[in-house]
C-alpha cells in the first residue's frame, strides 16, 4: 500500500495533481461553527426506535390498526389498493382528512386510501387452544399457541381474529382471551 494508504504499492504515479484538496488537506468545520447553535446538546433520537416491529419508521402520529370494509382500486401510484377484510396499519395522511397512508399488514405494500373505506379495530390479544381450520371463506385457520388479535367478541361462540393479515371467525371456545 502507498504512503497515502489508498493506492497499492505498485501504483505508477503519473505526476498529474488533482485540483481537489485531499481529506487530510482539508480544514474540518464544526457544526455548531456553521449553524450557530453553539454547544447545545443533540439529543439521539433514533434511540427510542423499535425497527423491528414497525412497518412505517416513528413518526409524531400513532399508528391505528384498521380494517377494510370494502375494496378500493388505486387511482394513482401514491395510492393503496385495498380488498375487502384485511388488516392495515395506517397513519393520518399529511395533505388530506379524509384519507389514511398505511401498509397492508401481510403484504407490507403501502400508500394512501379512503378513510371511508376502513374501521378502526379494538383489538384484544388471544392465545389460540386449539388448532382449527377453516370451513367456509368468512373464517381464518389459527395454529396452537398462535397470538391472536381478536377484534371483535360480539359473538362469544364465533371471535373475529386477525390472522396472517385477514380478518375472519373462529371458534370462540378456542381461543383464550386475554384480560
Amino acid at each position: 500500500m502507498a504512503a497515502d494508504g489508498l493506492r497499492p504499492a505498485s501504483f505508477q504515479d503519473s505526476g498529474h495533481q488533482s485540483p481537489l484538496p485531499t481529506h487530510a488537506e482539508e480544514s474540518p468545520k464544526r457544526p455548531a461553527e456553521e449553524d450557530g447553535l453553539g454547544d447545545e446538546k443533540v439529543e439521539d433520537i433514533t434511540s427510542s426506535f423499535d425497527m423491528k416491529r414497525r412497518v412505517f419508521p416513528p413518526s409524531l402520529s400513532p399508528a391505528i390498526c384498521v380494517r377494510t370494509l370494502y375494496a378500493y382500486k388505486s387511482q394513482c401510484p401514491e395510492d393503496l389498493s385495498l380488498v375487502k377484510n384485511i388488516v392495515i396499519e395506517a397513519h393520518p395522511s399529511k395533505t388530506d382528512d379524509d384519507w389514511l397512508h398505511g401498509a397492508d399488514v401481510k403484504s407490507r405494500r403501502t400508500g394512501t386510501f379512503p378513510k371511508a373505506y376502513v374501521m378502526e379495530l379494538e383489538v384484544t390479544w388471544g392465545k389460540v387452544l386449539y388448532g382449527y381450520t377453516a370451513s367456509s371463506a368468512n373464517e381464518v385457520s389459527p395454529i396452537e399457541d398462535e397470538m391472536v388479535a381478536v377484534v371483535d367478541t360480539s359473538d362469544p361462540d364465533w371471535l373475529k381474529v386477525e390472522e396472517q393479515g385477514r380478518v375472519g371467525l373462529a371458534p370462540g371456545a378456542y381461543i383464550g382471551l386475554s384480560r
